[in-house]
């Protein structure tokens, strides 16, 4: 459900122009659970005002899926199909 500008968007991080704030949230969600494998306190107060505990599950589930899925495509060096964009590269930092 992601257009290419908000795919494009994401290695700019949650206070880059052009995201919602529910979409900075999820964004610095899915930023903090990468790097310290946990959502901060403020960040899930913000998020907890937005979506209903089963949300908030799903979505720590859906960021640690798609983690896992990276580590095995990364690992086994799978390639992109033909004739889909590869994703923007990490931002560093």
């Amino acid at each position: 459900g992601l257009s290419r500008d908000e795919i494009d968007r994401i290695p700019m991080g949650p206070e880059a122009p052009g995201w919602l704030p529910h979409q900075s949230a999820l964004v610095r969600a899915a930023d903090e659970l990468h790097t310290s494998s946990v959502i901060s306190d403020a960040t899930y107060a913000q998020l907890a005002a937005l979506f209903n505990p089963a949300q908030l599950i799903e979505l720590v589930m859906t960021v640690g899926q798609y983690t896992m899925l990276s580590m095995v495509a990364n690992t086994f060096d799978v390639a992109v199909e033909p004739g889909l964009e590869g994703l923007p590269l990490e931002r560093e930092g």
